[in-house]
């Protein structure tokens, strides 16, 4: 003896699966993070201090939440939901995702003043070492894989090599 459901739960229903059908696989994240797990910036010191353990380098996206350019949701839905390229940002790198748009947390502003980044800008990806310097040169409006891939393949060379500049020194100081 079910109840017949009123026309708004319908259309509130209705608009419900047409979200869930677009965050399906993304553990319902916004779409502009593609299916990439991302530290926020609640925990970007947590994500600061496992990078410097697992030596490994950060890579942050800047982008806007919910987003208001075309370009911000093409990036999270093709480029930062390839397979290839979430495998090798998760697997390479520490990556955090800082919201660069006004509704953002106060953590949010913090990380964007320091890094330099303004608010409600196009996506920009950034590859730091745990100090936050940039590993390649900042560059905004890169969005295909391969360009990703390329550049994240170059942070992660200049991150071995500080890695291992670190520990001979390391060792030198201690002869």
């Amino acid at each position: 003896m079910g109840c017949k459901a009123t026309k708004e739960e319908v259309v509130s229903k209705t608009e419900e699966e047409k979200v869930d059908s677009i965050l399906v696989g993304r553990e319902k994240q916004a779409r502009e993070l593609g299916f990439v797990s991302w530290y926020r910036s609640t925990d970007f010191e947590v994500a600061r201090r496992l990078a410097k353990e697992e030596g490994k380098a950060m890579v942050i996206l800047f982008t806007e939440i919910p987003g208001s350019m075309q370009e911000t949701f093409d990036f999270g839905d093709k480029a930062l939901s390839h397979a290839r390229i979430v495998e090798l940002l998760e697997s390479k790198f520490i990556p955090v995702a800082i919201q660069n748009n006004s509704v953002g947390l106060d953590e949010d502003r913090r990380i964007l003043k320091k890094f330099g980044e303004k608010s409600w800008s196009t996506p920009v990806l950034r590859f730091v070492d745990t100090e936050g310097r940039d590993l390649v040169p900042r560059r905004a409006g890169i969005y295909s894989r391969s360009a990703i891939k390329a550049r994240a393949k170059a942070a992660e060379n200049a991150n071995r090599t500080k890695v291992l500049d670190e520990v001979r020194g390391s060792v030198k100081r201690a002869w």
